[in-house]
């Protein structure tokens, strides 16, 4: 790098492009530098740094602003060393970072100070650093706990400066800033990298013994055992601190601690947290945690067994130990010795061998010919269990290899695969071929052995030959058949063998495949001609042919003839000639291979002028078919096979592959794309042809319709069944549509991609976005606008890959999305009915955005939200249009609803909800239904789907993990206004019903505090309101709202007895009632939450309360309706009462008056007899 290179180097942040800047940095890091360039590296480097983390004319909005939230850490990284690098080196004084490691500065505002703060304490040599370790703790504790009340986006940010922090000063103590609550909110955290750095953190405050046993007593006696956050919390405790002390310590029981873990394994979503626990405390020898497994695979269900299995048995540390338990609880000695295996119960069978499978290790190390004898038994009798069984058994056969014959096993496989090719289970498809690489390199790895012993005519050998030339036939066999299992299966057995040892190069198929070993197997099965490629490759070609075949097998099949590179030219000659064809045949299906044809010509020739001569001939072909089709499009497409859409995709696919060939081609392209794409939308709408205003719209479902019967009536070619001819028409349209967005985008990726300098290249761009656009705003065909929102989906992560976003090009999303605010009140579209490819283009834009910032979705939420409180008018002029609002309320929806854009969302709930609740009593449906479809959208990613669990049955009481601490900070504005509105509202029944919906799955989860937050005070007093409301519903949902909202190891079981106290002194019928309800669901919630965290003696001691002053107050001075007895008697019944008690025989005497309504009573009748 010479003088002149160093100058070049920019200075200003404008000019930075980090990713060309960096490539400097490794050489730098190595050379002799003048003092003169030092210095101008220096700055260089902190202004790309300053790129990166927006140091410069950083945005005031604490929420919503250029946050670097995603940023190249690499780049930072390598900036920070290097720089701190040559300081060191040439001993020159940091002017420019050492401001952030000062502690009265890294506090102030500017959040990017903690990414800069992490960043200087990483890379900066010691000798350089100078910082106060005990004040730059203190003030980052601070920052933290504010963070964690205001929610604030540095969280994440201050979290992994406070783990290095005590990484590099490990004696630091935390002192009383830190909180359990703040653990908890961090850990129901959307944000990635969230949850590790809270539980790193929590390992450092748990180095303290005191802190550890406080916070194990509080998550063991106060946590139920479905809170995934307990088995996260209690892994951190354990990293530094033994079970068997805190136990000792907290007077915790062991039993009921283990019970605890093992339940996790009925719960799917707490599966991934509960291997952590076992990892742990096997690692602390935990010998209870041994004997609990050893219960389980001995004595547990068939579910936990396999979850056991899959989840926790590679974590644990002592199989051994674990082995010796289940070898003499199951008496397996006598087993083996007598050869009595197997037993008619299919579960014991399954248990069995599952059990041989996870220790097959050690029964052979135990005695080889127990182990010998299983395996020949599992090898003959197979096919004789059920399907989960014979699938332990393949992976026990391969698990086990290199201990078995493998001419057995060779035959058991071929056998295998036979009988299970046609299995209608993907997962057990998958497996089977995913474990197929593995039985290859194990076969080429003795193949190898006898080829360097000269034992190439070995029985062995001869058997290897023999296994290849099965699976080849059995390969043939399936791709042949109409089946789409064996079809699959066989396609994609035939792409491991390819990618394996077919192919033109031996790619690796697994981490521990050697490529020598495989190619030597290759050639020597090549030898004996055991694959005729040319031979495959034709019969692919014919199965080509397949107008109503399976897409992915088609796809595969494409795939595979590009891996085998036929030599022959008759493959390429027949794809040429079929792309051709299929450009004239007026079977839409037929002509809709022709993209097919067309790849595989693409892809196989290396010879540019049959392509090009292909691009010439379709590109006439089209030419030709325009003014026919535009003159009598069913005529045309019947008679002369002038469907558009297959000349655009076979262009489409040569455009993809061999783009440079016809760069001069794409204006004229693109012209032609734009002309069609009219000409179909025209026709679309061509009942409102004479209309001028409507012609201008997009077209209604009945417009399409019409338009379509006059098209089909007035056409040449005579048709005695409109609605298929009608059918066929429109098929051809949509596909039409679809091949123009594609082509179209097609061409603006590659000239955004390669950097192409066309003639108005900007012009061009936006072109090729409007082709996609006017299908997302005026076409209502669903296939046709899901295409579109792809294509567009892919220009816009293509833009955003390759252009700055400053760019003219980057802008142009910024206007399509602009164009969706400001016109969409102006269209003659709506949302649900006309215009759904809005809500489409919209979400498509924003999510493929490939620039970690998201300008684009930043930019499209503050216009959302700015807009969404607009209620300036309570009518709309034309009750077929959706208004803005309803439309921006429809754009948050998607938004919302994207898993993809989960995390970058997340910031955004609170504003959200704001916006969805504002508009739930709106006047106009349109707004009323999009307020309502977004509060439904919203609601499940705040507070989860409901948890999968492996029981029969559903659960009483289903469990809920979001907590007040995180509405309240995540959601205060919606929070408070929910509150405010219920107590105001109280006749608006359908509202309130909404918001209890939600309300009822947040929980009151004890901390560290001594009494209830003022938050969760207010929301008892409203709920204790609302549990005398008319309506039933409001009443049901506001009794789980009032258990939730009540901490369940002390504060609920005081409240229900409270209750029992007051019950039946209760006049209005309806409190009554509500009463019932929320005994009812504590007492649920009592037998789900307590059980394991108290012993089973405890909580019935809880419950004999509730029932003993029930019995004892009961006291019938009021007479309830039936339907009400009914609730009170199903609580009785719930609490065991006896059925002989006094209080039953006195409920059970209860008869219906002569004037009293008969409402339930047969209800009643079923439950007292």
């Amino acid at each position: 790098m010479d003088t002149i290179e160093f100058k070049r180097l920019p200075l200003n942040v404008d000019e930075i492009k980090p990713g060309d800047s960096i490539r400097y940095i490794q050489q730098l890091q190595n050379m002799e530098l003048e003092i003169k360039h030092v210095e101008h590296i220096i700055q260089h480097i902190k202004v790309i740094i300053d790129k990166e983390l927006h140091l410069e004319g950083q945005c005031n909005d604490d929420r919503h602003g250029v946050y670097p939230t995603h940023f190249n850490q690499i780049t930072v990284n390598m900036c920070f060393r290097l720089y701190y690098q040559l300081l060191h080196k040439y001993n020159i004084p940091d002017k420019y970072f050492s401001p952030y490691i000062l502690p009265k500065d890294c506090c102030e505002g500017k959040r990017q100070n903690f990414i800069v703060l992490y960043y200087v304490l990483l890379t900066a040599q010691e000798e350089v650093l100078v910082v106060e370790p005990e004040d730059t703790k203190t003030k980052c504790l601070e920052a933290f706990a504010e963070a964690v009340n205001s929610n604030d986006m540095a969280l994440l940010d201050i979290l992994k400066t406070l783990n290095l922090v005590y990484k590099k000063w490990p004696h630091l103590d935390v002192g009383s800033n830190f909180s359990l609550d703040h653990v908890y909110f961090c850990l129901q955290s959307n944000q990635l990298g969230m949850r590790d750095e809270m539980l790193t953190f929590l390992q450092h405050v748990c180095s303290n013994r005191e802190t550890a046993l406080d916070y194990f007593i509080r998550i063991v006696n106060f946590w139920p055992w479905t809170y995934r956050n307990k088995l996260y919390m209690l892994m951190s405790i354990f990293n530094k601190n033994s079970l068997e002390y805190l136990l000792m310590k907290s007077g915790h029981s062991e039993k009921e601690f283990f019970k605890g873990l093992r339940s996790t394994l009925c719960y799917k979503n707490l599966l991934p947290s509960s291997q952590h626990v076992v990892k742990v405390l096997s690692a602390q020898r935990s010998k209870a945690l041994i004997q609990m497994c050893a219960e389980v695979l001995v004595n547990g269900t068939l579910q936990e067994i396999k979850n056991l299995n899959a989840q926790w048995f590679s974590r644990l540390q002592q199989k051994d130990d674990l082995f010796q338990l289940i070898w003499k609880s199951m008496d397996m000695e006598q087993k083996f010795v007598t050869g009595k295996f197997y037993h008619d119960d299919e579960g014991a069978n399954f248990r069995f061998i599952l059990i041989c499978s996870m220790f097959s290790k050690e029964i052979y190390q135990l005695s080889q010919k127990h182990f010998m004898s299983l395996s020949n038994e599992l090898l003959k009798i197979c096919w004789t269990f059920d399907l989960d069984t014979q699938l332990v058994i393949y992976k026990f056969i391969l698990d086990n290899l290199a201990n078995l014959n493998i001419e057995d096993c060779m035959d058991f496989f071929t056998k295998f695969s036979q009988l299970h090719m046609t299995v209608e289970n993907a997962q057990f498809r998958n497996t089977i071929l995913g474990k197929m690489p593995i039985i290859i390199n194990h076969i080429a790895k003795l193949f190898c052995k006898l080829s360097k012993e000269d034992m190439l005519e070995s029985t062995l050998a001869k058997k290897i030959v023999s296994y290849f030339s099965n699976m080849q036939n059995e390969v043939e066999e399936g791709i042949a058949s109409s089946i789409y299992q064996p079809k699959i299966f066989s396609l994609k057995l035939l792409e491991i063998l390819i990618n394996s040892l077919y192919g033109e190069v031996v790619t690796k198929n697994s981490k521990n495949c050697c490529l020598k070993q495989n190619q030597v197997l290759a050639e020597f099965l090549k030898q004996h001609q055991l694959f005729d490629g040319p031979n495959v490759s034709l019969t692919l070609m014919r199965l080509l042919n397949d107008p109503t075949g399976f897409d992915d097998a088609l796809d595969l099949t494409v795939k595979l003839l590009g891996m085998i590179k036929p030599a022959e030219e008759t493959i390429v000659s027949q794809a040429l000639e079929m792309s051709e064809k299929c450009c004239t045949l007026s079977d839409v299906d037929v002509a809709n291979l022709c993209c097919l044809y067309a790849r595989v010509a693409v892809q196989n020739e290396n010879e540019n002028e049959p392509i090009i001569g292909l691009f010439e001939n379709t590109l006439g072909g089209l030419k030709a078919k325009l003014l026919p089709f535009q003159e009598d499009p069913f005529f045309a497409c019947k008679t002369k096979g002038d469907h558009l859409f297959s000349s655009l995709n076979v262009i489409n696919e040569l455009v993809q592959h061999k783009a440079k060939l016809f760069l001069a081609a794409f204006p004229t392209l693109l012209q032609i794309t734009e002309n069609i794409e009219e000409i179909i939308l025209q026709m679309l709408n061509f009942c409102n042809k004479h209309d001028e205003g409507k012609a201008q719209c997009a077209a209604s479902f009945e417009d399409i319709d019409k338009s379509l019967e006059m098209l089909v009536d007035t056409s040449k070619c005579a048709s005695n069944d409109h609605e298929h001819a009608r059918k066929y028409l429109l098929m051809s349209f949509w596909l039409t549509l679809k091949a123009c967005c594609e082509l179209a985008a097609s061409m603006g990726q590659f000239i955004v991609s390669s950097n192409t300098n066309i003639e108005s290249r900007l012009l061009f761009l936006q072109r090729c976005i409007q082709v996609s656009e006017n299908v997302l705003t005026k076409c209502r065909h669903k296939g046709a606008i899901e295409a579109a929102g792809v294509t567009i989906g892919q220009l816009t992560k293509c833009i955003t890959t390759h252009v700055s976003q400053r760019n003219e090009e980057y802008e142009l999303l910024h206007k399509c999305l602009q164009s969706l605010y400001d016109d969409s009140g102006k269209k003659d579209v709506s949302t649900t009915r006309r215009g759904a490819g809005f809500s489409i283009m919209f979400l498509h834009i924003v999510k493929n955005e490939a620039n970690r910032s998201r300008p684009l979705l930043r930019k499209a939420m503050k216009s959302l939200l700015a807009a969404a409180p607009n209620n300036a008018h309570n009518s709309s002029s034309n009750t077929n249009c959706d208004r803005s609002e309803a439309l921006h309320l429809h754009f948050l929806c998607v938004l919302v609803r994207d898993t993809e854009l989960r995390e970058a969302m997340s910031k955004y709930h609170n504003e959200i909800m704001m916006a969805a609740v504002k508009h739930i009593d709106h006047t106009e449906w349109t707004i009323r239904n999009g307020a309502l479809q977004l509060l439904g959208a919203l609601v499940p990613k705040i507070v989860g789907q409901r948890q999968a669990t492996e029981f029969e049955e559903s659960l009483l009481w289903e469990p809920s993990e979001v907590t007040f601490c995180e509405v309240t900070r995540k959601l205060d504005k919606s929070y408070a206004y929910i509150l405010k509105y219920c107590l105001a509202e109280k006749a608006a029944t359908g509202s309130i019903i909404l918001f209890l919906e939600f309300l009822h799955k947040v929980e009151y989860i004890h901390k560290n505090e001594v009494i209830a937050p003022d938050s969760v005070q207010e929301f008892r007093k409203l709920i204790w309101v609302l549990l005398r409301h008319p309506c039933e519903k409001v009443r049901k949902l506001a009794s789980k709202c009032f258990v939730r909202s009540h901490e369940f190891s002390y504060e609920l079981p005081n409240a229900l007895v409270q209750i029992a106290q007051i019950l039946f002194q209760i006049k209005n019928e309806n409190f009554f009632e509500g009463l019932v309800q929320t005994l009812h669901h504590g007492v649920l919630k009592l037998q789900h939450d307590l059980k394991y965290v108290v012993t089973d003696e405890d909580l019935d001691l809880i419950l004999q309360q509730i029932e003993k002053t029930l019995e004892e107050r009961f006291s019938l001075q009021h007479r309830y309706k039936f339907y009400t007895l009914c609730k009170l008697w199903d609580l009785l019944q719930l609490l065991n009462f006896d059925t002989n008690s006094s209080v039953l025989n006195e409920l059970r005497s209860l008869t219906l008056n002569d004037n009293e309504y008969p409402f339930a009573y047969d209800l009643w009748l079923n439950r007292i007899q």
